[in-house]
């Protein structure tokens, strides 16, 4: 018979993921309506936020995001000891109840060029982001899998506004942390997310003493922060 502490954890674990089937159980219209139809996160000054689960992502969306990652992350990719494998980073994007944030910046009708009568061109892309309803080590979570923006539009306060968005999504599904990876030679994005409050998770991987006492750390970290 199961100690009473071992079936507490044993019902606290079903119940983690019965709050994670629910939610990723909801269509995409539902899931949009729970998380953002009250809510005014899907504009921030003038760029306009399109929440898109992965069934509804185009080849072209899947691509235009894909690109980016490329652009602003294969060197640390190929520094670490993951490597860079473009289609094993596909089908991650591709994975189940991924959800996506695309941000485009809305471009002023005005700005047409009457020399040459040319209408504006689409508004631009900027960058996104991916996040997903999951069980990590027990804890319902929600883990942002990537989170990318095109050089132009970085220092405008975008990338809070997405982070704050996927916050939001956490506290109104009500699980107990946000979870990410960043690399640890990517300084930027480390102080930008330990600004929001995020911290090394206590499931990242530790460092390892080598030969001689050298200790060598991971390429990458798991951050979190709690609810």
């Amino acid at each position: 018979m199961p100690s009473p502490g071992l079936k507490r954890k044993f019902n606290k674990l079903i119940e983690n993921e019965e709050i994670i089937d629910r939610i990723n159980a909801l269509s995409p219209e539902e899931f949009h309506d729970r998380f953002f139809g009250t809510s005014s996160l899907l504009c921030f000054k003038d760029y306009d936020l399109t929440l898109k689960d992965v069934g509804d992502m185009s080849n072209a969306d899947m691509k235009t995001c894909f690109d980016l990652i490329e652009k602003t992350s294969l060197a640390d990719y190929k520094a670490s000891e993951r490597g860079w494998n473009s289609k094993q980073k596909l089908a991650e994007m591709q994975e189940d109840n991924m959800q996506y944030l695309l941000v485009r910046k809305r471009l002023d009708s005005s700005s047409f060029s009457e020399s040459h009568h040319q209408l504006p061109k689409d508004d631009e892309f900027a960058g996104f982001v991916s996040f997903m309803f999951t069980i990590e080590d027990d804890y319902p979570v929600v883990y942002i899998y990537e989170i990318h923006l095109d050089d132009s539009h970085r220092g405008c306060g975008l990338g809070g506004h997405l982070m704050n968005a996927v916050e939001r999504c956490a506290q109104e599904g009500k699980v107990e942390k946000v979870m990410l990876t960043c690399f640890r030679k990517n300084t930027t994005a480390l102080a930008f997310y330990t600004k929001l409050g995020f911290s090394e998770d206590e499931f990242s991987p530790p460092p390892k003493r080598l030969r001689g006492g050298k200790i060598k750390y991971p390429s990458y970290m798991i951050m979190s922060k709690s609810l």
